[in-house]
C-alpha cells in the first residue's frame, strides 16, 4: 500500500501526522473512545497499518494525541473568541454559540469531546478534569470581568457559573446529535435562554 494519506503524492511526515490526526477524531467519534484502532484510521487515511503505528506507536499514545487534539481545539476556540471582545459579556456569550457552531462544523470534535466528558475510565479521567477545568478558568475570568464592567449582577459566583455555562453548553450541543422530541426551539434559541437565565443583566 503506498505510504501516503491521499493515495496520489508522498507527504511531508508533518502533515501525514496531521491528516491520520484528523482520520483518528472521526474514527474515536464514530467508533468510540475505547474501540478505535490504528487498523480503522489506516483504512480510512488510506495507509498501512504500520504506518499508522508508526505515528503512533501505541494504543494509549493514540488515545492522548487524540484528546490533546480535541482539547487544544476547545481550548484555541475559546482563547480566541475571548480575545476578540472588550464585552466580556458579549465575549461569554460568543464563546458558547461559537463550541455550538463547532457542533456543525467539526461534529467528530464535539462527538469525542462529549463522550470525554462523560467517561469515568481512569485512563481518560484526569486529562477530562484538566480540560474541565481549564475551560471553566478562562470562562469564570469572563465573568469576573464582565461583573466588574457591570454588565451582569455582582452577587453571581464567577466559578460556579462558569461550571454551570460549561455544562449547559455541553447539553445543548448533544441536542445536534440527539435531539429531543420535547424541544421545539432552535439550538441557538434555546443557548441565549440559558445564557440569559446563567448571566442575569446587572
Amino acid at each position: 500500500m503506498p505510504d501516503s494519506v491521499d493515495g496520489r503524492r508522498r507527504l511531508a511526515p508533518e502533515q501525514r501526522k496531521r491528516l491520520l490526526l484528523e482520520h483518528a477524531v472521526d474514527v474515536f467519534a464514530k467508533r468510540g473512545i475505547g474501540r478505535g484502532s490504528h487498523t480503522d484510521i489506516a483504512a480510512l487515511g488510506g495507509v498501512s497499518v504500520a504506518t499508522a503505528f508508526n505515528y503512533f506507536k501505541t494504543r494509549e499514545d493514540l488515545v492522548t494525541e487524540v484528546l490533546n487534539e480535541v482539547a487544544t481545539t476547545l481550548t484555541t476556540l475559546i482563547q480566541n473568541t475571548l480575545s476578540e471582545y472588550d464585552d466580556a459579556d458579549a465575549g461569554i456569550r460568543a464563546c458558547c454559540h461559537n463550541l455550538l457552531e463547532l457542533a456543525e462544523e467539526k461534529p467528530a470534535y464535539i462527538q469525542v469531546w462529549l463522550e470525554w466528558t462523560a467517561s469515568v475510565r481512569e485512563e481518560t479521567l484526569t486529562s477530562h478534569m484538566e480540560l474541565d477545568k481549564r475551560l471553566t478558568e478562562l470562562l469564570a475570568e469572563q465573568v469576573s470581568t464582565a461583573i466588574e464592567q457591570g454588565k451582569i449582577r455582582n452577587d453571581l459566583n464567577a466559578n460556579v457559573s462558569a461550571f454551570w455555562l460549561l455544562g449547559r453548553v455541553r447539553d445543548i450541543t448533544k441536542q445536534r446529535f440527539f435531539p429531543s422530541p420535547c424541544i421545539d426551539r432552535s439550538l441557538n434559541e434555546l443557548l441565549d435562554d440559558s445564557l440569559n437565565q446563567l448571566l442575569p443583566a446587572a
